[in-house]
């Protein structure tokens, strides 16, 4: 699975995410191919996708739709987009499932996070959203600090820290970056990944 990761401090919110996929072909071969996870979703929010390459085109339907209606901070963001997804969701998997419950190689993650402008005790805000209760219903968990799906205790420990003693975003993207090259050296394969950085003056966004 690939990777994703989020850290959630006062002063910001840094995102970080593998942009390839790997699936396995019909001979159990592994295939890889360039995905990338990130969408901006407007001058406040951005949408990280998890899983399949199916989670990418959600991610493009969504971004479509927010660039066609008015919503600001990200709990309107977040408010739209939770009901957004789930359909697509569910649509995805009646149209390539056969019954459910469906089998967990469908699950498909994504991690919304944003600015809040009118909110100052807690301008910035991220959530998980997953199929919290049951295959295949979508529903979301706020993620208070830093998170990774796969889960990484260690690395969110750390990132917990450094948000705890307020260090900057540029050291917290350090270690998110270090975290997903590591990844990379141990998979034999060049570095490719999607970051964002998300501020009270804006959104930055970087690949490489």
């Amino acid at each position: 699975m690939s990777q994703m990761i989020v850290c959630r401090s006062q002063k910001g919110i840094v995102m970080g995410a593998e942009a390839h996929d790997m699936d396995i072909d019909d001979q159990g071969r592994i295939q890889e191919s360039p995905m990338h996870r990130l969408f901006q979703l407007n001058a406040l929010s951005v949408l990280m996708v998890g899983g399949g390459a199916e989670s990418a085109s959600m991610g493009a339907s969504l971004q479509s739709f927010m660039s066609h209606e008015r919503f600001d901070a990200i709990e309107d963001v977040y408010a739209a987009a939770l009901p957004f997804l789930a359909t697509e969701y569910e649509a995805y998997m009646e149209r390539h499932c056969e019954r459910l419950p469906i089998d967990p190689i469908h699950q498909i993650y994504f991690i919304l996070a944003g600015h809040s402008p009118r909110n100052p005790s807690n301008p910035f805000q991220a959530h998980l959203i997953w199929t919290k209760r049951h295959l295949p219903l979508l529903d979301g968990d706020s993620i208070l600090s830093a998170y990774a799906v796969p889960r990484l205790i260690r690395l969110e420990v750390q990132l917990n820290r450094m948000c705890q003693e307020n260090h900057r975003l540029d050291d917290i993207f350090s270690v998110m970056r270090s975290q997903l090259q590591q990844k990379a050296q141990r998979e034999n394969r060049p570095l490719e990944a999607d970051y964002a950085v998300i501020t009270s003056e804006g959104i930055q966004m970087r690949s490489e």
